[in-house]
This record gives C-alpha cells, structure tokens and sequence, in this order.
C-alpha cells in the first residue's frame, strides 16, 4: 500500500514531509548564496565559472539529496518508537534511485563535472560512507522486502523544485520499485576503496574527483549543502503558526553578526591599562592585512594586544574565533569579549562557564553600555531556548550535540573556542560541518600555540 505522505523526519508539531524538507534546504541553500556570495569567492579564490558550478551544484544537490528516503524502511523505522534495522542508508538509496532512472540527471544539464559533484554531495552529506556497516546492504534487516515510493507524488513535488528554479520542462515520470533482500545482494568499492556500493549500476555514477579543482569544489560543496541542511532541519519547517524565523532570516542574522574596528578598539585600550603602545602592537594593524601572521614573544609580553590589534584589521565585517589550547584558558580569555553582546563560549564546559560568570559578565556589561545589556539578555535567552543542555545524553542524540555547537558559532559574532573545536572542521565534525558559513567569513586567532 503507498504512504499518503513520505516524511523526511519524524513527524511532529512540524510538517516534517520530504517535500517540505527539501524546500527548506533548497531555500536555505538559495539563503547562502544570497548573503555570502562574495565571501565565498573570497574564501577560497574562485572565478566566476567556479562559482557558477559550486551553485549549480548545491541547488540540485539540496533538492535531491533526501528523495532515496521514500523507501518502505525507512518509512517505518521513522513511524516507530522502537529502532528498526534498514537495509541500506537514505543518501546512498539516493544515488541507486539516480542510477535506475538516468533521465533525471540528463534532464537537469549537468556537465560531467557537475554531475560526479551532486553525486558525491549526496552520498556524503552524513558523512557515512566510510562506515561499510551502513552504506551496504543490510542483509540482517528485519524486513525482507522494500518498496521505493519513486513514483510517490511527493518526489514529484521535489523535482517540481529544480523545474521551476531553473525553468526546466516537465520532470521524468519515475514508477516505484519493490525487490526481495537476499544474502547475494551484489556488493562492490569506488575507486578508493571506501564505500560499499549496493548494486553495479551505482557505481559508474560515483566516478572518482579527477583534478583539484574538481576535489576542492567536492569539498565546498559538501559543506555548504551540510550547513544548508543543518539549519533548515531547525527553522525550516514549522507551521506558519509557529514559524518565528525563516531559513533566509536566519542567515540574514548571521550574516549581520560581523565584527567592527571599534569593538577590538575598545579591548586594547582596556589591555593597555593607560601604557603607551608598544611599536610591535602596532604593527599588528599592518600585519592583519596579510592572510597569516606568526608572532613569537614571551609571557606578558603584550601578546593579547596585539592580536585584538591585529583582529581590528582582520576581522572587520568578518567573525573571530579567538582559539585557546583548553577549556580552562578559553573561559578565562573570553572575559576580554564579555562587553560584546555577541559573544559565545564554544567548548565541552560552556555552558557551566558561562552560568558561572554570568554576574561578571553582566557588570561588564553594563559598564560598556546599558543597551549592549538588554542585547546580552535576548541572546543569552535565544541560546538557552535553542539549545538543550549538551551534557543531557539520555535525550540528545549526536546530531543535537552538533547541532548546539553549529548554531553557536553561526549566531556568535566573537567566539572563544578550544582548537579542537576548530580543527574539527577537517575532522569532519558535524557542528562544523553546520557552521561551514561561520568558519568561511571567520578570522582565526591560536594563542598559545608551543613547539
């Protein structure tokens, strides 16, 4: 029997169908590129036919990448309040769903290039498929059989998405599927030896990055249509009667917390205690014109002045992540921020750290400016509502823990931070993976940093 509706999600107080999921990360992705095009190109040096493709790319990635979860596994794993085994992943049923119906990738005008990039945006965008246990086929799955609703109404609903953004005909007609899953279900590895693909049809599909211009769009890619996902699965899809926020607000948001001269202006001053500026601080405002700077100076030598010196030039319109080796040490460093209404401890302990200083942060406040105050007060209550208590593990799951830290850094305009909360971006951790937008318009201070 066919689902009236497929879910993308559990269903709940949201409209958590696949359409309506899609539609968010479509206009989340639209978001992205809507605020933070330059920023971009700025980032990571690309030419305009570079940037072209990278949206191209994320567009038709964020409209497919949930379609292979209209399958009767995942359907019922989602309905029920007890866990039930798939036999295979959503986002690589996605690329077998591609793989028997070839027309939708011709209808879309992919170039080759485009198309090996929406591929590996998909089945990546859960960073799983080096996990073989997950991305194969499941052959101990309690059900013994699956339907795939391809020619459900609501997939036709998501390609409708792609039609009318980029003025296409009419989609393919797609039908649905239903097959047995027996122990000889075919198994076989990309090029790299890394992913088990669950039919040889996929496989030409998942055609290995060639160049580095093709892997570093592959990159970019992934992590802007992560992020696109990440927030939309916050925002995107409540009811009208509950929506206080769209995905485009939402990056408007994090777009307008930028920093400003002054605010590093008003720091300095406060680290100079009334002393004359020393002549290597200083030059801290021509150093910050360079990409990367190195500074080499002993234990209360004025280190901290000159990189909020440096953060004056460096970080003007931009966020700063100000990276200390510890917990302990990015508390007590964060206190040169607490006058900003916009600061945000980003560690395991922050949120004990800043319940503790609240007081001190408070006075400091007020001592800055009474209105930076009230701005304390409504971000702090925008923080506590939107993110539950990361050490509440009996009903947090791993994505909600990422989730916290990615949306602390996308609301933050000035953050202290642990380096592993950093570095984690090329550890592919799913916050950062979240909060890609906020690591791209980011200028990074690592204090501390020994031989």
């Amino acid at each position: 029997m066919t689902p009236v509706k497929l879910y993308a999600k559990k269903p709940g107080s949201r409209d958590e169908t696949i359409p309506a999921h899609t539609k968010s990360v479509f206009e989340a992705t639209l978001a992205i590129f809507e605020f933070f095009e330059n920023d971009i190109k700025k980032c990571f040096g690309l030419s305009e036919e570079d940037f072209q493709t990278l949206k191209k790319v994320c567009i038709v990635a964020s409209i497919l990448h949930d379609i292979g979860k209209a399958n009767s596994h995942f359907l019922k794993q989602i309905l029920s309040d007890k866990f039930v085994r798939q036999a295979i992943r959503h986002e690589v049923m996605t690329i077998w769903i591609l793989s028997k119906f070839p027309d939708v990738l011709k209808w879309l005008n992919l170039s080759e290039t485009e198309e090996k990039l929406v591929v590996r945006t998909i089945v990546n965008h859960h960073i799983k498929v080096s996990n073989h246990s997950e991305c194969g086929w499941n052959t101990e799955a309690l059900e013994k059989e699956m339907t795939v609703y391809c020619g459900h109404e609501d997939i036709r609903q998501c390609l409708m998405i792609a039609k009318e953004y980029f003025g296409l005909p009419d989609p393919p007609v797609l039908k649905n599927l239903h097959f047995k899953i027996t122990a000889d279900m075919p198994f076989d590895e990309d090029d790299d030896g890394n992913i088990r693909i669950i039919n040889k049809t996929v496989q030409p599909l998942l055609k290995k990055l060639t160049s580095d211009e093709e892997r570093n769009l592959g990159n970019i890619c992934l992590d802007l249509v992560m992020c696109a996902d990440g927030i939309a699965s916050g925002f995107g899809e409540k009811p009208a009667s509950e929506k206080s926020m769209s995905c485009r607000e939402y990056f408007g948001l994090v777009n307008a917390k930028r920093c400003k001269k002054e605010e590093f202006d008003y720091i300095v001053a406060k680290g100079l205690k009334g002393n004359k500026i020393k002549r290597f601080q200083k030059a801290g405002r021509r150093a910050g014109k360079n990409r990367a700077t190195l500074l080499i100076s002993g234990t209360g030598s004025g280190k901290t002045v000159f990189s909020y010196v440096w953060a004056g030039v460096a970080a003007e319109g931009m966020k700063l992540f100000f990276n200390y080796p510890t917990t302990g040490t990015a508390t007590e460093g964060g206190k040169y921020m607490w006058h900003l209404a916009d600061y945000v401890l980003l560690h395991s302990k922050w949120m004990n750290d800043m319940e503790t200083t609240k007081v001190e942060r408070e006075k400091v406040m007020a001592a800055y400016a009474k209105e930076e105050e009230e701005r304390l007060e409504k971000i702090d209550e925008a923080v506590t509502e939107a993110k539950a208590s990361p050490f509440d593990k009996n009903e947090k799951s791993n994505d909600d823990y990422a989730m916290i830290y990615g949306k602390g850094r996308m609301l933050g305009k000035v953050m202290a931070t642990t380096l592993d909360q950093t570095f984690g971006h090329v550890q592919h951790w799913k916050s950062n993976k979240y909060s890609s937008i906020a690591m791209m318009i980011g200028a990074q201070i690592f204090d501390e940093v020994h031989s």
